[in-house]
């Protein structure tokens, strides 16, 4: 009986370290990662649609606010793709952390910082949202600047809050170890 139970227990260690497994975890985040995808392209078409229609009838009269607000929509869209395929593609945990705590850090600074496009869009300035696109970039500031531009555009208490929030949870993960190495996770 007691060889059973350690056998089983080889099996599940070994089915956690299976890519499926991986896959299998990652699930959620990939699909609400898609939702929220889903839920922008119906925007993002008739902003495609109004865009083109200024540029065959007139385009001197192109609002820049209009081909601002698609850029920055065809952004956040790329961010969530780019989110979707990295989740799909990323190598399998070697270790992981003992205890509760690090995996709510991990799990409240990715959702939360995802969630930021649920708060109720600020209109901003053209200076500020140009800085915001520019800052929402992740291939060129990285993921965390990326989530300052969107929370910049985003209901700005809220999205502050849920900013400073997912800066520093890694920083509460990794105060344990006495580190405090922000953008080495995995």
């Amino acid at each position: 009986m007691l060889g059973l139970t350690t056998a089983g227990a080889g099996r599940l260690k070994s089915l956690r370290r299976s890519k499926l497994y991986d896959l299998l975890a990652a699930l959620p985040l990939i699909a609400w990662c898609a939702f929220w995808g889903a839920r922008m392209l119906p925007t993002l078409v008739q902003q495609m649609m109004l865009v083109k229609l200024f540029i065959q009838t007139d385009p001197t009269v192109l609002p820049i606010d209009l081909v601002l607000s698609l850029i920055s929509k065809l952004a956040c869209l790329a961010y969530l793709a780019f989110l979707i395929v990295f989740f799909a593609i990323r190598y399998i945990p070697q270790a992981s952390a003992p205890g509760l705590h690090p995996r709510f850090a991990a799990l409240a600074g990715t959702y939360l910082s995802a969630s930021i496009v649920l708060l109720p869009f600020q209109e901003l300035s053209p200076v500020l949202y140009m800085i915001s696109l520019l800052l929402r970039h992740p291939l060129y500031l990285g993921e965390m600047t990326a989530m300052l531009g969107i929370a910049m555009q985003y209901s700005a208490p809220m999205g502050s809050v849920a900013f400073c929030t997912t800066m520093h949870l890694p920083v509460l993960a990794h105060k344990k170890r006495g580190t405090a190495a922000v953008g080495s996770f995995s």
